[in-house]
């Protein structure tokens, strides 16, 4: 059940992101530069803000998003790939 609630926010987070960059019509910015890590913080600061979430940090979602997966049962494997770690050692430093 929590599988579906985390795939409908990821959906979410897609479709803003989409929306976004077609408003923009490019992933870069007007001047020409690419776009910054810190855009893309931005842009989901925003979606949080959107979704009356409290927390806006990234950071504080990807912790989040991992002590959320652990609490409800997932693998640490998977969460481990899910957020892209080579160990899982650094997997435990978010749950």
């Amino acid at each position: 059940m929590m599988y579906i609630c985390f795939k409908l926010f990821s959906y979410r987070i897609r479709n803003f992101f989409i929306r976004w960059v077609f408003k923009m019509k490019y992933i870069f910015m007007r001047n020409g530069e690419r776009i910054t890590a810190r855009q893309i913080a931005y842009v989901l600061e925003k979606f949080a803000e959107r979704q009356g979430m409290t927390t806006k940090s990234t950071h504080k979602m990807r912790k989040t998003y991992a002590s959320n997966l652990n609490a409800n049962g997932v693998p640490l494997d998977c969460i481990r790939e899910m957020l892209g770690h080579s160990s899982l050692s650094t997997t435990f430093g978010y749950i």
